[in-house]
């Protein structure tokens, strides 16, 4: 710039003082602080941008003799311009005259801020008491201010100019300065630029999209307690999001969306994702609005997770304009730094600054949610090779449980410890705010059957996946079996979901007939403390023996021989106390590890040890077994001749079509061993 820091001559060759810029700045006000060096003003922060889409300009006084830097110690040297950079600081209310905030520019004269107001002094290079001076700035929106003003001594601010931009942009500002009296002085001219900018964050894309296996950093949850046409409808993250966005071509492409980024709108994203404790946020996408071109601007980010903090260092943005907009794009950031060593629920806070040469703009943060596992997900033991999404149940219901333990013991206990409550509650995803609310219970079945007769009179129907089961909150023991085995993994812990009548080792009752398999007649009856045995009237294995009638088109089983008595206690997940009293043998699932096994249909048993041996489980949950039998007349002769499990009793039961008898045997008698 010409005079920064030169000396220039008049036509006679002398050399004169004249006045030279020291400062440019944004939002700045001039204060008391001018002690910073020769040729150093130091300004601070007004109390807010300016109200209103005016653009306002305002020359300022002189400052008192207290507000002017030293004298020159420049010895022999003669008169000369001087320049240097200035303070400023971003804000968000009024900063005291002490705190110079951060310096706008290194490299005077150009400055690029995130507030619209924009200050410079101009210094006497040399003592030019005794001249007067006018100056005139154009400041490059079409708007320009002239101010007339005094000499003084060398160094001393001779007078500021303030004005507000009303648009984003880049601005070149022109002054001069010509001499309106005395015969000693000269004047002088310069350029600056200010760029003022905003950035907004507008869209964060955690996983990248097309990732969907269990354990990627930053995958995002499944929404799961929707119904359509009466079928689950689960909702993935990249299907949910508003159709126009802060200008983004794909908005539900996202996870975390703010789309009054672009001067419209509000946010209406935020998705939870899945870290594991101990690792770092990765991004695979990261957007942000200006109104500015921005190019060669790079992104920085601070992340707040649970009491840990992360950093993004410098990454290069990439500025491409859409509509009126540019859109800064960053991909692929590595945060350095751990997430939480403990599992739990956490807001993801992330703030972002975007740097262009020497300049700092806020950009905003964007508050997501992050559900952090104990560790990476582990695929259960099972024969299914498929692993189950990540339904926001399994992961919050896990998560929420396990928070702040430490060790697969302790993360293990503490799911346990859930379910042996049977009171788990659906939780339940608002897209929009991230926030997670509870529903209904997750019920195994539901209340209502009442006797023995309900075995026929309410059938159970074929088990749910694993997905209709969420969206209707109530499931079979598939369900819970499979669900405990999911909660686990996504936290790190692989166990084994076990149909009974698969496992080696269990008993499914004895046979009914010679050459007739239990596992395709009889019945497990549930819960000891549920069955009473009474009179023994029959012979063979199965000599407790009820006659089966249908009245009014319902089953009905009436004798001596074993009663049911309906608990008026809960027993079974969703707090129900009278889910089905009886099921073919061995169609049941209880999950099994090293700790041992449990039954997460019925929260049993209900201390984290579990079950030691099959054995053990069985004595414990099995009352006895049951077959339904039907009468087969040959002449004068007529045998009892054991029945399939059917849910046809009702009918294959009526009058005028059979004869027919529940037989069954209490656990400790039946052979087991």
């Amino acid at each position: 710039m010409t005079g920064n820091g030169r000396r220039r001559r008049s036509a006679d060759g002398v050399t004169r003082p004249l006045v030279t810029a020291i400062a440019l700045v944004a939002s700045l006000g001039l204060a008391g602080a001018m002690q910073g060096g020769p040729a150093t003003a130091a300004v601070h922060a007004a109390a807010g941008p300016a109200e209103g889409p005016a653009a306002s300009t305002a020359p300022r006084a002189a400052p008192g003799p207290a507000e002017r830097p030293a004298a020159s110690t420049a010895g022999h040297a003669a008169p000369h311009l001087t320049a240097a950079p200035a303070s400023v600081a971003d804000r968000t209310g009024p900063r005291s005259p002490e705190d110079s905030g951060q310096q706008c520019f290194y490299t005077f004269p150009d400055c690029t801020s995130s507030d619209p107001d924009a200050t410079f002094g101009l210094a006497s290079a040399g003592d030019s008491t005794g001249c007067g001076f006018h100056g005139d700035v154009d400041w490059g929106d079409g708007t320009t201010t002239s101010e007339d003003f005094p000499g003084g001594p060398d160094q001393s601010l001779l007078v500021t100019f303030d004005h507000t931009y009303a648009q984003q942009g880049t601005y070149s500002i022109a002054w001069s300065v010509t001499v309106t009296s005395g015969t000693s002085c000269v004047g002088s001219s310069d350029t600056f630029q200010f760029t003022y900018a905003t950035v907004a964050a507008a869209a964060v894309r955690f996983a990248p999209l097309t990732a969907t296996t269990p354990g990627t950093p930053g995958l995002p949850v499944i929404k799961d307690d929707l119904l359509s046409n009466g079928q689950a409808d689960p909702v993935l993250d990249h299907e949910f999001g508003p159709a126009n966005c802060a200008g983004l071509d794909s908005p539900e492409d996202y996870d975390w969306l703010n789309c009054s980024a672009s001067g419209t709108g509000s946010l209406s994203k935020n998705w939870p994702v899945i870290y594991p404790a101990g690792g770092t946020v990765t991004i695979d996408e990261a957007v942000f609005i200006s109104p500015t071109d921005l190019t060669g601007a790079q992104l920085s980010a601070t992340a707040e997770v649970g009491g840990q903090t992360l950093t993004l260092a410098a990454t290069p943005l990439t500025s491409t304009q859409a509509g009126d907009d540019y859109q800064l794009t960053a991909g692929n950031l590595a945060f350095s730094g751990t997430l939480p060593a403990t599992p739990g629920a956490f807001d993801l806070d992330i703030t972002w600054s975007v740097t262009l040469g020497d300049a700092t703009i806020p950009a905003g943060e964007s508050i997501g949610s992050a559900y952090v596992t104990a560790a990476t997900y582990a695929q259960p033991n099972s024969k299914s090779t498929a692993p189950v999404p990540p339904y926001i149940t399994l992961l919050d219901v896990g998560t929420e449980a396990a928070s702040g333990q430490s060790g697969p013991k302790a993360v293990y206990d503490a799911i346990w410890q859930a379910f042996t409550t049977r009171d788990i509650a659906h939780p339940i995803l608002d897209p929009q705010t991230g926030e997670v609310s509870h529903g209904p219970d997750l019920g195994y079945y539901h209340d209502g059957w009442d006797t023995i007769g309900d075995l026929w009179n309410m059938p159970i129907g074929d088990c749910p996946s694993i997905a209709q089961f969420l969206a209707t909150d109530s499931g079979h023991c598939q369900d819970f079996g499979l669900m405990l085995a999911d909660v686990l993994a996504y936290q790190g812990i692989s166990v084994s979901p076990l149909p009974l009548g698969h496992l080696p080792g269990f008993y499914t009752g004895p046979d009914p007939a010679p050459g007739d398999d239990a596992q395709s007649y009889a019945f497990m009856l549930v819960d000891p403390k549920l069955w009473h045995f009474g009179t023994k009237s029959g012979s063979g294995r199965y000599a407790y023996v009820d006659h089966v009638t249908v009245k009014n088109g319902r089953a009905v089983v009436s004798g001596k021989g074993l009663s049911y008595h309906p608990s008026g206690t809960p027993i079974s997940q969703g707090l129900v106390s009278t889910p089905p009293p009886a099921f073919t043998t061995g169609d049941h699932m209880i999950v099994g590890s090293e700790i041992g096994f449990v039954d997460p249909s019925y929260g049993n048993p209900q201390d984290s040890d579990g079950y030691q041996t099959i054995d053990d489980y069985a004595k414990a949950a099995i009352a006895g077994y049951a077959v339904l039998y039907y009468a087969v007349t040959h002449g004068k002769k007529t045998a009892w001749v054991p029945a399939v499990n059917t849910t046809r009793v009702r009918k294959f039961c009526a009058a005028g079509r059979h004869r027919c008898q529940f037989r069954a045997v209490p656990y400790g008698q039946s052979g087991a061993p």
